[in-house]
């Protein structure tokens, strides 16, 4: 337990020391590295055979050769396909885990896949949209998701927590295979499972405590990517909201929770009315976008003041960006250990983000109305 809490914080800390090396678009690294390397670009691959660790996020992330230590990498596709000797901690878009790795495995994204010719020596934690399991894990198996898919070997128990579930002829789980779904999970015949429970939705038997701060976690990471396309697709508008929560963030707070706590019912109000049915339904559709724009101006503000303190100034590569922000994530969730505060946190981050886009939306308007 006390590695599962120390690693995201060697992990937060030291991503932004990377952006030392994160002023190209495009990064490869090609011969033997006797040290732990850092690396952020739009694409990233790494074909040296390392003998420390490898922290890498952008677009593309690859790992083609050998690395001796651990592998955190985060971006919109993240690949390892070659060995890993201590831990694999990955988030993105999709996620493919192709090798063989001596520790831990931790992933979550839109799609996460252990191949068939992936094997992991210890545990391996899953989440995503769609998370399928073809390989090996010698230890025990965590996987949540929309849909989960158990196709390979797992050495030790399995926990799932899933819509669906589908466990493939080739499946063999030597230990106990909990399902947490509101349905029943498909179980192929051929499948060979130790023993097998199913809790619906509701069910008393629940994740310990430990589980659920992983999986939180890995729900953070998703967060994370979210932000990170909305980053790279809206660079102006979100650094406009960053920059409008830090001069004006009384305002932000209060428009902010304003936002938070008026716009559901108004949509529901709306709903109720033959005439504002598409109305509401937008309206509601807005209030989605606008809590992933807030979440992400409150995370890059952070990400910003840790910029500062790293003697960086306003005008930094997108990249530097990109790893504060998931400095912050991962900050964010360290501070969730603290029971009362953690909650608190969020959701202030949220009012404040909110409350600081909407500012930078009426300030684009009357930009917009003044030119026009």
């Amino acid at each position: 337990m006390i590695q599962t809490r120390l690693s995201p914080l060697l992990f937060a800390l030291l991503l932004p020391l990377a952006a030392a090396y994160a002023d190209d678009r495009r990064t490869v690294m090609a011969g033997d590295f006797d040290d732990d390397i850092y690396l952020a670009g739009e694409d990233v691959t790494v074909n040296a055979r390392v003998d420390g660790d490898v922290i890498a996020a952008g677009g593309h992330v690859l790992i083609e050769n050998s690395v001796d230590g651990d592998v955190a990498a985060a971006g919109g596709q993240v690949v390892v396909d070659a060995q890993v000797g201590d831990d694999v901690r990955a988030a993105g878009g999709r996620v493919s885990l192709n090798s063989r790795i001596l520790g831990d495995a931790i992933a979550a994204g839109g799609h996460v896949s252990l191949a068939k010719t992936a094997l992991v020596g210890g545990r391996a934690w899953l989440a995503g949209g769609t998370v399928e399991v073809e390989g090996g894990v010698a230890g025990e198996l965590r996987a949540a998701g929309g849909e989960v898919i158990l196709a390979g070997t797992v050495d030790g128990d399995a926990r799932v927590y899933a819509k669906s579930l589908k466990v493939l002829p080739g499946a063999r789980i030597t230990g106990r295979l909990d399902y947490y779904g509101p349905t029943g999970a498909s179980i192929a015949p051929e499948a060979m499972i130790g023993a097998f429970a199913h809790h619906p939705l509701g069910d008393s038997a629940s994740p310990d405590e430990g589980d659920g701060r992983s999986f939180a976690l890995m729900f953070y990471f998703i967060l994370g990517i979210t932000g990170i396309v909305l980053y790279l697709i809206f660079p102006r508008f979100a650094l406009g909201a960053m920059r409008t929560l830090g001069t004006r963030p009384g305002a932000s707070l209060m428009l902010g929770l304003a936002a938070l706590f008026a716009l559901p019912p108004i949509a529901l109000l709306l709903m109720m009315t033959l005439v504002g049915f598409l109305m509401g339904l937008l309206l509601l559709g807005f209030y989605t976008l606008l809590l992933l724009a807030g979440f992400l101006t409150g995370m890059l503000f952070v990400g910003d003041r840790l910029l500062r303190l790293l003697r960086h100034g306003e005008d930094v590569p997108y990249s530097k960006r990109l790893l504060s922000l998931i400095a912050a994530l991962l900050i964010l969730w360290l501070i969730g250990f603290v029971p009362i505060a953690g909650a608190l946190t969020v959701f202030l981050l949220l009012a404040f983000g909110m409350g600081a886009a909407l500012l930078r939306m009426w300030g684009n308007y009357k930009d917009t109305g003044l030119r026009a």
